[in-house]
């Protein structure tokens, strides 16, 4: 990674920053699966922007994200997890729901079409959707960039 990709990583806080500056897999293990129930207290959304996208994942993109991301250090700000059509990011501190994401399989690849943002400025305090997306974009990046 560049030095940009390490701030931003750092910046982001998805992973274990202590194991990525020894030279290890900054995320967590990727052999138990992550569900609603893997996370206390998380709240789902309740008022959000809606963005229509079209981001195509490979099926080794999604197989990694299927797995979630569940936090194993404080410094990790996000917990993730997959259903049947959703992919759904909360922050780890406050069970927050950010981020949610509705893909469809199409042609052996994976879809996703629909963006769910907060819209309650007191969770979630991003403005700008284009922002937003970035976000949620470089999450789903890092996370199967990252994860090898």
């Amino acid at each position: 990674m560049y030095l940009n990709e390490n701030i931003y990583l750092w910046q982001t806080g998805l992973g274990d920053m202590n194991k990525y500056l020894k030279g290890e897999n900054p995320l967590p293990d990727k052999s138990k699966k992550a569900t609603i129930d893997s996370w206390k207290g998380c709240r789902k959304l309740t008022k959000y922007k809606k963005i229509e996208c079209n981001i195509i994942l490979t099926p080794k993109e999604f197989k990694i994200l299927s797995f979630g991301h569940i936090p194993e250090v404080m410094e990790d700000h996000w917990f993730m997890y997959c259903d049947e059509n959703t992919i759904n990011y909360f922050r780890s501190w406050t069970g927050i729901q950010i981020f949610k994401r509705y893909y469809k399989l199409q042609n052996d690849s994976y879809i996703i079409y629909s963006l769910e943002i907060n819209n309650k400025k007191k969770e979630y305090s991003e403005e700008n959707i284009n922002k937003s997306f970035e976000i949620f974009n470089n999450l789903i990046t890092l996370e199967c960039k990252t994860y090898k």
